[in-house]
């Protein structure tokens, strides 16, 4: 039987992916083998920290600065993600 929660070489997107909560959930499941696109707004040296420790480990992960309560920021997202489909998305933005 298949694992329905498996995420390896899957394609994830977490909203305030960057910091708190969201950064945890980024990690976990680019540990798991999901490639991850971490979005957040305005903290770059937390992005920066994220996409070095992701990188040092071997992890898919991208980050993505976009403000998705607007459609400028929505469209930057959607252009980030490219036309790769997502197995998921995870809200965590404030």
């Amino acid at each position: 039987m298949s694992d329905l929660f498996a995420v390896a070489g899957k394609r994830v997107l977490v909203t305030g992916g960057t910091r708190g909560i969201g950064r945890a959930i980024s990690i976990q499941l680019a540990r798991a083998g999901a490639s991850v696109v971490a979005n957040y707004v305005r903290n770059d040296e937390a992005a920066d920290s994220l996409k070095k420790e992701m990188t040092a480990c071997g992890a898919l992960l991208e980050i993505c600065r976009a403000d998705v309560s607007n459609q400028e920021g929505i469209s930057r997202l959607i252009e980030a993600i490219g036309s790769e489909p997502l197995a998921a998305f995870v809200h965590c933005a404030a």
